[in-house]
């Protein structure tokens, strides 16, 4: 449950980012329903999945 969790933040993470939108805690929390206690742990995380995630789609 947790790795789905942060797949799914990371998703989020950078469809916001692709359009410009500031993610933050409380957006994340709203879209997953997850507590924004248990989002900000789980963000670093997520964050770095995301950038992986997103590197990788340009290089290829």
């Amino acid at each position: 449950m947790r790795e789905r969790l942060i797949d799914r933040l990371a998703d989020d993470m950078r469809v916001f980012a692709g359009s410009g939108v500031s993610v933050t805690v409380e957006l994340l929390a709203g879209r997953s329903g997850a507590s924004p206690a248990l989002i900000a742990h789980l963000a670093p995380v997520a964050a770095k999945r995301a950038r992986r995630a997103s590197v990788r789609s340009v290089v290829r």
